[in-house]
């Protein structure tokens, strides 16, 4: 018959074992979220930034400035300040928009404009003003 003495240090023992079994769970977990995948920080930056695309006859299509651009490699999105920007059209006048931030998503096929944005569409014979 096992002891109450002996039963014991067989339970302290195998306490310890699903304490450590826990404790290096925790461990592991904790380092998946520190390698950096989840944190949202810049990994490049331009001040005073210009940027200008042409279509496929090689005209200008769009040009966009900003005051400060900051590309996050996480989502590849890109965040902007006071940026502005020009949409060439041909046969037309560019539109102009401005505001206080913006965005651009992954590959540029997306620009956002934020917080106090102005837009302008000059008036031409297709369409007025």
């Amino acid at each position: 018959m096992i002891s109450v003495r002996g039963l014991l240090p067989m339970l302290v023992i195998g306490l310890l074992a699903l304490l450590s079994g826990w404790l290096y769970q925790q461990v592991r977990q904790d380092a998946r979220q520190t390698d950096g995948s989840q944190r949202h920080d810049p990994d490049a930056f331009a001040d005073d930034f210009d940027l200008s695309t042409l279509d496929s006859a090689g005209h200008l299509a769009h040009r966009l400035w900003a005051k400060r651009m900051e590309h996050y490699p996480d989502d590849d999105s890109t965040a902007l300040t006071e940026p502005y920007l020009e949409l060439y059209r041909p046969e037309a006048k560019p539109w102009q928009g401005r505001a206080l931030k913006g965005w651009v998503s992954s590959g540029g096929a997306e620009v956002l404009l934020e917080e106090q944005v102005k837009i302008h569409r000059p008036a031409d014979a297709q369409a007025p003003a």
